[in-house]
């Protein structure tokens, strides 16, 4: 969510009544009757400016540095507006004005208004921002993005290269990736990057998405365009999506007021997802065969705000599962994907796991079935590289796309890769090779950690 390839995108000016932008912080606050502010973060260049079209209003501009706080890299901590970026402290209660502001270089901006007469703001006064501000472009050539980062092209190279070592005919390769945890300023741009220039080298079958894909902590509406944004971009390699539900995606984190529904957050993250259809409200779960190659993934939901025990696989979700694992094909094997992982041992977020002993018996089961069985259970949340070995299944955990490195909230026995901004380590994902004939699953990794294989 920055400047993008071809320059700056038009700026969304989309304003909520109610809201103000703290002068001490540059962060939103709801609650304030007398103020309305923009919803967004937008980029603008030396020469743009913002004029004022109705003079009932005075608006302040705060702006933001494109620089990035490397606490968020390697401690544990979230940006409560979802924003790498440094507030100038440029908003205060004497600079509110008329006419025009002229931007004096790159950055990001919000605007907070309020009436000249000291009146509250309503509902239709945001929905006619359009007729009140205006921004309008510098004249001249628009600058461009930046430039893609020199290791994509040297990653996706050696990556494509120990794909192609380990492919064969009847090999499936997916792109598989978790916690994106996307903010403004971050390099969700260069993750995109970096999986279009691979997926050009070796052609995915598929884009698997494990949740987490923001921080969940802004208001309904800039997480729908946030999600829906990398949702879109996502969909634009022009792969068939997968995608599991994490926690930050509905919308839920740090006290967030504005949660989703499960029926919302189905409507976002998975009405894109192949194989997904919405048999009933409320059934965020799915599967997709790959007959040719003898294969049933599993799609899972484990995280319910709405339940004393958030953390968990819901009683109709463990219905499903049983009975989709039991009416595979005979020889079929299956691989489950979820955020959450079914064992407490393997996160550090909560104590308690509703349905996870259940669930583990469910695949237990189907991994001891002749014929057939299930290969691994593949989930995200953690942060962490692991692969864990203590029952009848390998249990897969996916470090954090997102560019973090940090010892807190870790398992026992799990792995988190250093990482480095404009490195190849800033990245960390996997082409997943699952090959029938060989009886393999490879994990390449692009970016941060290590290739690990298990037997299918």
């Amino acid at each position: 969510m920055g400047i993008r390839e071809g320059g700056a995108p038009a700026p969304d000016l989309r304003a909520r009544a109610g809201m103000t932008i703290r002068a001490s912080t540059g962060l939103e606050a709801l609650g304030e009757p007398g103020r309305m502010s923009t919803v967004f973060f937008n980029a603008a260049s030396r020469g743009d400016a913002l004029r004022l079209l109705d003079d009932r209003y005075l608006f302040n501009v705060a702006t933001y540095a494109p620089e990035i706080d490397t606490k968020y890299i390697y401690t544990y901590a979230y940006q409560p507006d979802e924003s790498w970026t440094r507030y100038r402290g440029d908003l205060t209660g004497e600079s509110y004005r008329r006419g025009e502001y002229l931007f004096s270089g790159p950055c990001y901006f919000r605007v907070c208004l309020k009436r000249a007469d000291g009146g509250g703001l309503t509902d239709a006064e945001a929905a006619r921002i359009g007729s009140v501000l205006e921004f309008r472009p510098a004249v001249g050539p628009r600058p461009c993005g930046p430039p893609e980062k020199p290791f994509i092209a040297l990653e996706s190279e050696r990556a494509a290269r120990r794909v192609r070592e380990r492919a064969a005919g009847d090999s499936l390769a997916f792109a598989l990736l978790s916690d994106s945890h996307i903010v403004v300023n971050g390099c969700w741009d260069d993750t995109l990057a970096s999986l279009r220039a691979l997926h050009g080298m070796v052609g995915f079958d598929g884009i698997i998405h494990l949740g987490d894909i923001t921080d969940g902590m802004v208001t309904a509406e800039a997480t729908r365009r946030y999600a829906g944004e990398a949702v879109s971009g996502l969909l634009s390699l022009g792969a068939p999506l997968y995608i599991t539900i994490g926690n930050h995606d509905a919308n839920y984190f740090a006290g967030n007021p504005e949660p989703f529904s499960v029926d919302e957050q189905c409507a976002l993250y998975l009405a894109h997802s192949d194989g997904y259809t919405s048999r009933e409200p409320g059934c965020p779960w799915y599967y997709r065969d790959f007959p040719e190659h003898g294969l049933r993934f599993v799609f899972l939901h484990s995280f319910d705000p709405g339940e004393a025990v958030r953390y968990g696989f819901s009683d109709g979700c463990l219905r499903w599962l049983r009975d989709t694992l039991g009416s595979m094909p005979r020889g079929f094997r299956a691989m489950a994907f979820s955020h959450l992982t079914p064992l407490v041992e393997l996160q550090c977020w909560t104590d308690r796991i509703r349905g996870g002993d259940e669930l583990a018996a469910i695949l237990e089961g189907c991994a001891a079935r002749p014929g057939g069985g299930l290969a691994a259970f593949v989930n995200g949340h953690s942060h962490v590289d692991q692969v864990y070995s203590g029952l009848s299944f390998p249990i897969v955990s996916i470090g954090c796309s997102k560019p973090e490195c940090f010892s807190e909230h870790k398992p026992a026995g799990s792995f988190t890769p250093p990482r480095r901004l404009g490195e190849a380590s800033q990245e960390l994902w996997d082409v997943m090779l699952v090959t029938p004939s060989a009886g393999r699953i490879d994990f390449v990794r692009y970016g941060a950690g290590f290739d690990r294989s298990l037997r299918l």
